[in-house]
């Protein structure tokens, strides 16, 4: 049985391989996501929409020669009640990536529900 951090891992993992069934069967079909503006400036409220976002943002990575991501989850904040565990994290480079997941338990398994994802400067602008 996995918990909330492992089964983001899971995730986070598929995702670095560019593995999009797999990543996609850590979302809950009732998903909802933010991706940073500059991917996708509306949310996103199905899983179809968040696999076709992934989708696209994989192509371009792709299309760019890239073949993997290095994925270091940074900062790793767990926070769980219930069924529900929320997990932040930062991705530190230029921008600055922070990454907000919202995972619920059930049938034995933890599914992402939500994902919230920001960059920002990693130094103010105008400094």
């Amino acid at each position: 049985m996995h918990t909330a951090q492992s089964a983001l891992q899971d995730f986070l993992k598929a995702f670095a391989h560019f593995q999009l069934a797999e990543m996609m069967a850590w979302w809950a079909d009732d998903a909802t996501a933010f991706f940073p503006a500059e991917h996708q400036r509306e949310r996103l409220r199905s899983k179809a929409a968040v696999r076709a976002a992934f989708a696209q943002l994989i192509a371009r990575q792709q299309a760019a020669g890239m073949t993997q991501l290095t994925i270091h989850a940074e900062d790793l904040q767990e926070q769980e009640t219930g069924d529900i565990a929320v997990i932040s994290f930062h991705l530190r480079g230029e921008p600055l990536c922070r990454r907000t997941f919202v995972l619920r338990h059930s049938s034995h398994e933890w599914h992402i529900v939500h994902m919230h994802a920001s960059n920002a400067p990693l130094f103010p602008t105008g400094e």
